[in-house]
């Protein structure tokens, strides 16, 4: 119960540093994915004293791949319903072309774009068939692979902190034995 609790606190905090204005935090490396993922480890860890690494790492690659498909499913419904209503364009503050849960940081869309947009040219020969951009399962796509990442970075470094060091008595030098040549 604790793993789905941590997991659930830290897909609602990827899913807030995913919000416009607060989704530049993300520019510095990840950084709101990576602490989703060690709240999470955090808090699914809180009931026991040790964690494993490893169940950091799943923990924080379930936060990723959440944060991932509930944001697509989000920006998914918005654009269908800008979509459908044109008068409605500006749902959210956002235009039809946007989105409204945005966790790739902007330096990673523009490079999703180029890749994407060689990745058009390549197959059409160098005749650019397609239009500028990425579409919205392409950016789904690259943030299934990108965000998982960076919150499983998050999870391990929560893990390592559950560990134990052995302790170290004060007052007692450690003797080292010493063989002469």
């Amino acid at each position: 119960m604790g793993s789905f609790s941590g997991i659930a606190v830290g897909v609602l905090i990827g899913l807030v540093t995913a919000i416009a204005p607060v989704h530049y935090v993300n520019l510095v490396f990840c950084a709101g994915l990576i602490v989703a993922g060690y709240v999470a480890v955090r808090v699914a860890g809180r009931s026991s004293d040790e964690m494993e690494s490893v169940q950091g790492f799943r923990i924080g690659l379930w936060v990723g791949m959440l944060v991932a498909v509930l944001s697509f499913a989000l920006n998914w419904l918005v654009r269908a319903g800008t979509m459908a209503t044109p008068a409605t364009a500006d749902l959210f503050g956002v235009p039809a072309s946007g989105f409204v849960l945005d966790a790739i940081p902007p330096v990673f869309t523009a490079l999703t774009e180029r890749f994407f947009a060689g990745f058009r040219s390549l197959i059409s020969g160098g005749f650019s068939v397609g239009t500028p951009g990425v579409t919205l399962g392409q950016r789904f796509a690259f943030g299934l692979l990108l965000l998982p990442f960076f919150s499983a970075i998050g999870g391990i470094m929560g893990a390592s902190m559950f560990r134990r060091q052995p302790p170290v008595a004060p007052d007692r030098a450690q003797e080292v034995p010493v063989t002469p040549y």
